[in-house]
């Protein structure tokens, strides 16, 4: 049904749903009409993706590394007078984090997300010293596996007005989206370009100014140049499709523009056009950019729960580009410099940024990969006992945020793939790897010694794929059903995360037709949870979540809440009605 689907939104809102705000009542449009056509199969009865406690929590965690990063950074900055290019590099550093600070504050509370509100702020732009710290921050950019995003060979070089830099150019503008605008097209360009130069130029106009982002990659074909704006266009498979539609949404909303010119086999010219003074700002209830609602008012905007989802995942998401860069430039201050008190507090900062690197890819992962508009299965012959393996191999090799192993000494591993496993048709091996690694990842965290388990088996016609430990943390019966909501963390005054590992697991294995089993562990201690895939995988219809992915081993009622029903009572993915008898989807 999603491989059929060519447009995301062609089918909405069906009948009777009212999707699309007004701006005098916003929560009360948004939430009109049944809770049906969300994208995912998880607590489908509320319109709160993120709960407003839960949100709490979120931004706490979110901004604790920021926290330290931009009070170090601070601190630096005074203690770095008589060093010049480190203090500027420190101070690039810094500025981004308190952007970022504002931006997750902005786009964090509660009622906004839920409202899909958008407000775009009137701020004194200094745009000369935003493009100077793009040019720093990128070109020592590095994730979080320390790959440098600049490849060998490549230079990115800053040939902007001298005097931009100090911050005699300033424009009236949304300091915190124009960033974004920057990072992103410069992002883009140093992904496409293996050798030669990525450039930064700029003009003073009249009434707007000019930034061009130029490259030596790879170009543009003729019929790509204006569909590479449109959302979910993601030309050689690289990225989500999202950054430059972001990129035209926001300058449009300004009163901007961006076009381009490249030529295949020799690079590309984006031209960014500023306004020096900004549209009016406004308030807008149709969720973040990047979809294309802002650019085609004929669409409809999805529903309430679908905007608070992409509202946190493309906040986090933002987060990440910057933070690459203070990951790599941070760890090149340290290798240069000498003192030891000043290579200790660059560590921190260093820490801090990869923290939020993982913290932007997982929300990412949770969020925006699983978005119905976005997943697109691949279809493959998997052997799966290498799957099982593999996670053997990255829960021996895994580290906790502070690089400490996240086995616990008192922890053996164990792993068991019978014979007769072979392989399973119809997976998608990159996806389901990644909700293998999920359930190894949350067996580790609740298990303080004894056993982790991880193996393979033929069953009745289906491989089930299972992990079973020794946790202090035994899911039964209410447990087995709140484990896969999204933020639900079941002890969270003992165990640290964000809750959403194991409603990630749910989506992947739902999306491919599977389902899970939950029982208690040997000698009724710990849990075993259990993947299982039917020899004849049938993808369900993405416009119903039925909620009866889970079966409680434990004879409980451990469907998903949604509808929960009992263990006899579940039917298999197989078994789901096709898409034309399905509910309507309630975006």
């Amino acid at each position: 049904q999603v491989a059929k689907s060519a447009n995301y939104f062609s089918s909405f809102p069906p009948k009777g749903h009212h999707a699309v705000a007004s701006a005098q009542h916003p929560l009360k449009a948004m939430s009109t009409g049944e809770n049906v056509d969300y994208p995912d199969f998880i607590t489908q009865a509320t319109d709160e993706w993120l709960p407003k406690d839960d949100c709490g929590h979120l931004v706490h965690d979110i901004k604790t590394p920021f926290n330290g990063l931009v009070g170090l950074t601070e601190a630096m900055k005074g203690m770095l007078k008589k060093e010049p290019e480190k203090q500027t590099r420190i101070s690039m550093i810094n500025r981004a984090g308190h952007r970022s600070v504002r931006y997750v504050e902005q786009t964090f509370t509660f009622s906004d997300l839920l409202a899909g509100r958008l407000k775009l702020c009137e701020d004194d732009v200094q745009i000369g010293v935003a493009i100077l710290e793009v040019s720093i921050m990128l070109n020592f950019a590095k994730d979080k596996d320390g790959t440098k995003l600049i490849k060998e060979g490549v230079e990115l070089v800053n040939e902007c007005p001298g005097n931009w830099a100090s911050g005699e150019l300033v424009i009236k503008g949304d300091d915190v989206r124009l960033s974004r605008v920057l990072y992103h097209v410069v992002h883009n360009a140093l992904t496409f370009t293996d050798a030669g130069t990525v450039k930064l130029s700029g003009e003073e106009q009249d009434d707007c100014v000019i930034v061009r982002v130029s490259d030596t990659g790879c170009g543009i074909a003729a019929e790509d140049l204006e569909r590479i704006f449109q959302p979910k266009v993601a030309l050689r498979g690289k990225g989500s499709g999202l950054g430059l539609c972001i990129c035209k949404e926001i300058l449009v909303l300004h009163g901007g523009s961006i076009t381009v010119e490249s030529e295949v086999g020799k690079g590309s010219t984006f031209s960014i056009k500023l306004p020096k003074h900004m549209n009016p700002p406004q308030e807008l209830f149709r969720g973040p950019e990047g979809f294309g609602l802002y650019l085609d008012d004929s669409i409809p905007a999805p529903c309430a729960r679908v905007m608070m989802k992409r509202g946190v995942g493309m906040c986090c998401a933002e987060l990440k580009i910057p933070f690459m860069g203070g990951y790599g430039l941070s760890d090149l201050l340290i290798e240069k410099e000498a003192k030891k008190s000043l290579k200790k507090q660059l560590g921190m900062i260093l820490r801090s940024s990869k923290r939020l690197i993982e913290i932007a890819e997982l929300m990412k992962c949770a969020t925006l990969l699983l978005d119905n508009d976005f997943i697109t299965l691949a279809s493959e012959e998997v052997n799966v006992g290498e799957l099982i393996t593999q996670a053997h191999a990255w829960m021996a090799a895994a580290t906790d945020a502070k690089g400490n192993p996240l086995k616990k000494a008192d922890v053996a591993l164990e792993v068991t793939v019978d014979d007769d496993v072979k392989t399973v048709k119809g997976v998608d091996k990159e996806q389901l790897l990644k909700a293998l690694i999920c359930l190894a990842d949350n067996a580790l965290q609740f298990t303080a010694k004894g056993t982790v388990k991880v193996g393979a088996n033929r069953r009745d016609g289906a491989t089930a794929l299972w992990f079973e430990d020794t946790a202090s943390v035994a899911l039964r019966g209410e447990g087995v059903k709140q484990c896969f909501v999204p933020f639900k963390r079941l002890q969270p005054d003992k165990y640290a995360g964000f809750g959403i590992n194991l409603s990630m697991a749910y989506e992947i294995i739902r999306l491919h037709g599977g389902h899970f089993e939950v029982s208690p562990g040997p000698e009724d201690t710990g849990t075993r949870v259990a993947v299982i895939l039917p020899d004849d995988l049938q993808r369900p219809s993405r416009a119903g979540g039925t909620g009866d992915g889970v079966i409680d081993g434990a004879g409980g009622t451990g469907a998903a809440p949604a509808e929960a029903k009992p263990a006899g009572e579940a039917k298999p993915a197989e078994e789901a009605k096709p898409a034309e008898e399905a509910k309507p989807a309630e975006e």
